[in-house]
């Protein structure tokens, strides 16, 4: 998940009804799409796979000159080891604070593009832990089987239970395995 900051004048907050059809039209960035009650705010699924297309949409239709990577390190990675040379390009942009405007990369506006990386959970495995050290001991015990003979059908009895857990097991889960600060 990122979170892509556009800069506008008051007068441009409002997207243009072509801009938000192509949000749903990217072809190798999924999911992009304005965040409604925040204006020239974007969320998207990972840049990595983008199209020269999606890059030009991206820097020059949509603006953006901010990604905040909410995903951790492991994330990253394989979304790296699966990106387009496009992608990866678009994101070294980002990463080394490439100038904007004419004849740059993003060619409209001004200042330099910028990625930060705050990662929402920074050990998923440890995550997935302690939901299921949280579930009812015939579901723990079914999840600790499952673990060392398993690891697809473990996960996916984590998961839901997770997903049935709704929000109050994610936070509590998601605070129990945060590093202390």
């Amino acid at each position: 998940l990122a979170l892509a900051l556009a800069p506008a004048p008051m007068h441009n907050l409002l997207l243009s009804s072509a801009v938000a059809a192509a949000c749903r039209s990217l072809e190798g960035v999924q999911n992009f799409r304005p965040v409604r009650s925040l204006p020239g705010l974007f969320r998207s699924a990972s840049l990595e796979q983008a199209t020269a297309s999606d890059a030009a949409f991206l820097l020059d239709s949509a603006r953006v000159r901010t990604i905040v990577d909410l995903r951790n390190d492991d994330e990253i990675a394989r979304a790296r080891a699966t990106a387009t040379p496009v992608g990866l390009s678009l994101l070294a942009a980002f990463d080394s604070g490439a100038a904007v405007g004419a004849s740059c990369i993003a060619s409209e506006g001004s200042g330099v593009l910028r990625r930060f990386q705050v990662p929402l959970l920074g050990d998923v495995d440890g995550l997935l832990d302690e939901v299921a050290a949280r579930l009812p001991t015939a579901k723990r015990m079914e999840a600790a089987l499952y673990r060392t003979v398993d690891m697809r059908r473990h996960d996916r009895l984590v998961y839901d239970a997770l997903s049935q857990g709704k929000q109050q097991l994610l936070y509590t889960s998601m605070i129990a395995s945060a590093p202390p600060a």
